[in-house]
């Protein structure tokens, strides 16, 4: 199965592109890291990819994937403020339960404790809250899933343990993960692939066109040196992640141009809206 993005344009209303003839594409079992300074697209490619925002043009389809009668949507996002993408009116046990009911054990391994069910979301921490929102995204239903600066905001201690259980998850079911991260040392460790979107940007001569100039993202980049990504040195984070070293290839997006026989899940164009719907609760 392959997740696959064609041609993919986006821009907000008359602004610069912040996408420009994107191609990507990850297959079942892979895990790809997406990577680029802020402001490269990073976010609105994995909004695109899962559904929540509509291309200017190009399509995104799930080759070899037919739809169930439940209208889950197999590409799942985890987003970096877990406050922002649940319903504030809803107790917990509503929420972790809104596109599947998880087993005993899944909530276990996630560190959820069960008088945190009975709260409203404004009553648990950032951490705790965010592990109801990674826990819903893994259903087994869940093809595809991306991680999008996942835990960025939480302790090392919390984070290694969300990313022990979701990479266990992804390689039990063969499921595709795409990881938007500044973690250069995760995305290093756990990818077997990179994909690096600055490289789109200098094939189709952004910079050129006055929406970039090497300088500028140089000085305003968080991470100076986040373009490349083979020489740095690896976290406390990493230490408690054992046994999920990959090698990985850097590549700029497309890995072969195999056709197969596929069902489209959305097809954008300028009149054309989505084609599958979305299982997260909007606050």
């Amino acid at each position: 199965m392959q997740l696959k993005a064609k041609g993919i344009n986006f821009k907000y209303r008359d602004d610069r592109y912040i996408l420009k003839d994107i191609d990507f594409e990850i297959n079942s079992g892979e895990i790809v890291g997406l990577v680029a300074p802020s402001g490269f697209g990073k976010t609105t490619l994995a909004k695109i990819l899962a559904g929540y925002e509509k291309p200017e043009s190009g399509s995104v389809l799930i080759e070899g994937y037919k739809s169930k009668k439940n209208k889950y949507n197999p590409v799942q996002l985890i987003f970096q403020h877990p406050e922002k993408s649940v319903n504030p009116k809803w107790k917990m046990s509503k929420i972790i339960s809104e596109a599947f009911e998880p087993s005993k054990e899944l909530i276990d391994s996630m560190g959820i404790k069960d008088e945190w069910l009975n709260r409203w979301p404004s009553e648990l921490s950032g951490g705790e809250l965010q592990r109801f929102c990674v826990l819903r995204a893994l259903s087994k239903d869940t093809k595809f899933l991306i991680a999008d600066e996942m835990t960025t905001m939480l302790d090392a201690i919390t984070q290694a343990q969300i990313w022990g259980v979701v990479l266990e998850h992804v390689k039990k079911y063969n499921i595709g993960m795409v990881v938007i991260s500044h973690e250069k040392a995760l995305v290093d460790r756990i990818c077997t692939r990179i994909v690096d979107l600055t490289e789109f940007a200098m094939h189709h001569d952004i910079y050129e066109n006055g929406y970039y100039s090497k300088d500028k993202i140089y000085e305003n980049s968080q991470d100076k040196d986040h373009v490349h990504l083979h020489t740095h040195n690896h976290g406390h984070l990493h230490d408690h992640i054992k046994g999920m070293g990959h090698d990985h290839n850097h590549d700029s997006g497309i890995t072969g141009s195999h056709v197969h026989e596929h069902e489209h899940i959305h097809e954008h164009d300028n009149n054309i809206g989505h084609g599958h719907t979305h299982t997260h609760a909007k606050s």
